[in-house]
């Protein structure tokens, strides 16, 4: 079986805590307060999105850009450094407040 996880020598069972560890600060972020919703917005079935946020189970290439897309991320923030995360999170909620009318609360 071909591995084709970004990082190779990091041992699976810390590679799948790290993605359910970015996965649920991302869903805080944005405001995701359950599995069905992620599940709901990225088209992945709600079996897989909790044992990915449980960490028994590593997502692929596909399910994790359409985990990113439901977030509103990219596969890159979804898979950076905690530092970086801090600093997309700065980044992006300037750009929503941007956007956001007078007046107005987001989404």
């Amino acid at each position: 079986m071909e591995d084709n996880r970004p990082y190779p020598d990091m041992p699976a069972v810390q590679w799948r805590e790290r993605i359910a560890n970015h996965l649920r600060f991302w869903m805080r972020v944005r405001d995701y307060r359950s599995a069905e919703r992620l599940a709901h917005e990225s088209g992945v079935n709600k079996g897989n999105v909790s044992r990915i946020l449980r960490g028994d189970s590593a997502p692929g290439v596909r399910t994790l850009a359409a985990l990113a897309n439901a977030l509103e991320i990219t596969i890159e923030d979804l898979l950076s450094e905690t530092q970086n995360m801090l600093e997309t999170e700065a980044r992006y909620e300037a750009a929503r407040s941007a956007k956001r009318p007078e007046g107005g609360a987001g989404r």
